[in-house]
């Protein structure tokens, strides 16, 4: 019995994925959230496209769209540097990422923001991100955290 279990987490470690950040890979990816309180609904989606320039540095867009109940949306569209920390065969990648974008749906101010999180490899072209993030615009602040999936082609 010993001998079966061993034999079983070996095997389940040793197909264990291996981050696939490097030079040239590109990230699809994103989040999406519903939220419904006392008759309040809101719905959030937050698509991402990144390009790798290093086996590190990451450079692309993200569109954040949220709908509140009874109210026009709002989209943000983004720019985003990121940073990933993760060493060469790492499941778990962290990173830090800076971020500028500009309203797509009103006349507001630059937003200015960043994320710092975790990508989680299940899939040798696959992880779950968790992150928390902070945007700026004007004189409004919105803090939070997320969680979504990537894609790496």
């Amino acid at each position: 019995m010993r001998f079966s279990l061993l034999a079983l987490a070996a095997l389940l470690f040793a197909a264990a994925p291996r981050a696939q950040v490097y030079q040239g890979l590109v990230e699809l990816g994103g989040s999406a959230s519903f939220q419904s309180t006392e008759g309040n609904t809101v719905f959030r989606l937050a698509p991402a496209l990144g390009y790798f320039f290093t086996d590190a540095l990451e450079a692309g867009v993200r569109l954040n769209y949220v709908k509140f109940e009874n109210v026009d949306g709002n989209g943000t569209l983004f720019v985003f540097g990121a940073y990933h920390f993760g060493r060469p065969g790492a499941t778990t990648v962290p990173f830090l990422e800076a971020n500028l974008g500009t309203s797509i749906t009103d006349d507001s101010d630059l937003v200015f923001g960043g994320r710092g999180g975790a990508k989680f490899f299940f899939l040798p072209g696959g992880a779950l991100t968790a992150d928390g993030f902070v945007y700026t615009t004007g004189d409004v602040t919105t803090v939070g955290a997320e969680a979504g999936v990537s894609i790496f082609l």
